[in-house]
């Protein structure tokens, strides 16, 4: 009997069909951004001239240039291929995408770079070819997430599947957070009253809470932004963090609720494990208390600094939050047409809520908390909230109070004002302290919202349970925690607002900001539950092309809440990218911070808030992100 070997031989550089899932998987690499999980990639180049279309070994080129010059042989500078190749120039050669499938999902998408604006001839083209060429008996949709595709999708979608989206992030059933490993008891925690002690827990909870108390790792069941409190608060824990919408299921079908289980959070997937006991315990273990932090603070300096005219140099008087404004006000004095900056700012230093706070009544109450460190939860819970209780009810400086009131009617009486936190435990190198302390309106237009109620409530945020316990476990003393207070006028209604980085999130080394946006008023950070923001990275044309002038933008998730319609324009998004842009590049060059020094360009990364009102572009808060 004949007997035919069988010949396994490596996979070749490209092959023209693909014809099963179990061929695809041998191409496949891994894909350039980790904006979605579980997802294989293969790159696919469509050669113009002669109509030819190439599954690329995605192990073996990462990038579509790799191909088109080792394999095509056709050598260009990248400035000249990417000007050449994804734009609708005269010399295009070739349309370059990614065939991506999402496992959660089961999908497979064609998709392409925001940059871009393929000629749809030939996209109609590539796609009848690419129909035939990979036969996997499942449908390939077109991923409309940039504006060039979203006008194109209109012309198209007779003859190609289109998908969006929210179509890939709404089908998803996990998302991976802050990657790692922790062990801990398997607790439930409903309506996210975190009143008890969960230091050995891994704790399931539901939407997105403005705290989290100290625990081994956090699983909720909803969706999460980049700039959400749990992964904000997560990340600066360096606790291990995601989001299984079916958790509960899973917990209950394997009986492990209240039980040791081990959490394992990776980019490829999520696992919950049975564990043991002794495994919480070794790495309760591991956890080596914190090295005391005594933070700097100069609580001398009495002047209320006035932002248009401020010579304050560094953050020491006035913190974090106030210094950040001040340098946004010098940034917008030399380029006033970028962006626009809260009204009428100024800052009330430190050395007001030290005086303050060492009224003999205020002093007794912090006394009895700072002296017994070991005190039981629920009695420091009551103990802190008598603190503030005679901080809020403990005269002010009057003085102080005449020279806010002068200040404020100067600026115009019939404003509300809005008094904001500036303390030293916050927007630092190491703790960003996000969502720990309190901002309140304040003014001469509501009696039962006065400036002394403004300030004094500002300053007894410092003792909220949750921003003692935060600052113990990172070792910081309380006693060195100081509060200055940020004041400028209150916004009126708004058209979007949002929360933006000056990096890719999700691409390291590689040019681009990250925004997350929201129609009106509507939180970013902490959003009620099930309603989704615009969320997008951008790109300028002088990162791709080498010539400035186009934003281009690639779309994650949708805003739900906005009738269909992206939440801000094309004009406003270049706006935006262009104030982004200005404030990096001068605080990158002039920031003393040693974050700087750890980073590329690319992945210096600022954190900056902002609304526009009335088409105008505001910038009201800038601070380091990690």
């Amino acid at each position: 009997m004949h007997v035919t070997a069988q010949i396994f031989t490596k996979t070749s550089k490209f092959t023209h069909k693909i014809s099963s899932e179990q061929q695809f998987k041998e191409y496949v690499g891994e894909p350039l951004s980790n904006i979605y999980a579980e997802v294989d990639c293969i790159k696919i180049c469509y050669e113009l001239s002669n109509k030819k279309l190439y599954f690329i070994n995605s192990k073996e080129y990462k990038f579509h240039i790799d191909f088109v010059s080792k394999v095509l042989g056709r050598v260009m500078e990248i400035v000249d291929f990417n000007s050449t190749n994804y734009t609708n120039s005269p010399d295009r050669k070739y349309i370059l995408g990614t065939i991506n499938y999402y496992k959660q999902q089961s999908l497979y998408t064609l998709e392409f770079v925001s940059e871009d604006d393929l000629p749809k001839q030939e996209l109609l083209e590539m796609y009848a070819i690419l129909k035939d060429s990979l036969q996997i008996n499942k449908p390939i949709y077109l991923l409309v997430n940039n504006m060039y595709l979203k006008a194109l999708e209109p012309q198209v979608k007779s003859e190609i599947n289109c998908i969006f989206p929210d179509d890939i992030f709404g089908r998803q059933i996990q998302q991976a957070l802050v990657i790692g490993t922790a062990y801990g008891i398997a607790t439930k925690v409903t309506n996210n009253k975190f009143i008890a002690n969960y230091k050995n827990s891994i704790i399931f909870i539901e939407g997105t809470p403005l705290s989290l108390p100290q625990c081994n790792g956090v699983v909720t069941n909803t969706f999460q932004t980049p700039l959400s409190h749990i992964n904000v608060l997560c990340n600066n824990r360096k606790t291990p963090a995601a989001v299984i919408t079916n958790y509960d299921s899973i917990l209950k079908a394997k009986n492990l609720y209240n039980q040791p289980i081990q959490l394992n959070v990776t980019r490829s997937g999520i696992e919950i494990l049975p564990s043991t006991l002794q495994e919480v315990g070794l790495q309760y273990k591991k956890k080596s208390s914190p090295k005391t932090i005594i933070l700097s603070a100069d609580t001398n300096y009495k002047k209320l600094t006035d932002f248009k005219n401020a010579i304050i140099k560094n953050n020491k008087a006035i913190g974090g939050k106030a210094y950040g404004l001040q340098q946004l006000y010098n940034i917008q004095k030399n380029n006033p047409t970028l962006f626009k900056v809260p009204p009428s700012a100024f800052a009330i230093p430190f050395c007001y809520y030290k005086n303050h706070i060492q009224q003999k009544n205020i002093q007794i109450l912090l006394n009895e908390i700072l002296k017994n460190k070991n005190l039981p939860d629920s009695l420091l819970q009551n103990k802190l909230k008598k603190l503030r209780k005679a901080i809020k009810d403990a005269p002010i400086d009057k003085k102080l109070l005449l020279e806010v009131e002068t200040k404020l009617k100067a600026a115009g009486s019939e404003y509300s004002y809005r008094f904001r936190s500036s303390s030293n435990a916050e927007d630092a190198d190491g703790f960003n302290g996000a969502g720990l302390y309190a901002s309140y309106s304040g003014g001469f237009i509501n009696p039962n919202k006065t400036i002394e109620e403004a300030i004094k409530k500002v300053w007894a945020s410092v003792w909220t349970y949750e921003a003692f316990a935060e600052r113990n476990m990172f070792g910081i003393d309380n006693k060195s925690v100081y509060m200055a207070v940020l004041v400028h006028r209150a916004f009126p209604n708004e058209d979007a607002n949002g929360v933006a980085i000056t990096r890719n999130l999700y691409r390291e080394n590689f040019p681009g900001f990250t925004i997350n946006v929201q129609k009106n008023e509507v939180s970013i950070v902490a959003p009620p539950d099930t309603v989704m923001c615009d969320q997008f990275t951008c790109l300028g044309s002088e990162n791709f092309t080498g010539e400035p002038g186009k934003t281009f933008v690639q779309y994650i998730t949708k805003s739900n809440i906005s009738n269909g319609k992206d939440v801000l324009t094309e004009y406003e998004i270049n706006n935006l990218y262009n104030a982004l842009a200005k404030i990096k590049q001068v605080l990158y060059y002039t920031t003393t911070s040693k974050y700087r020094y750890l980073n590329t360009y690319d992945n210096f990364a600022l954190d900056l808030e902002f609304k526009f009102i009335n088409k105008e572009l505001y910038i009201k808060q800038v601070r380091s992100y990690k």
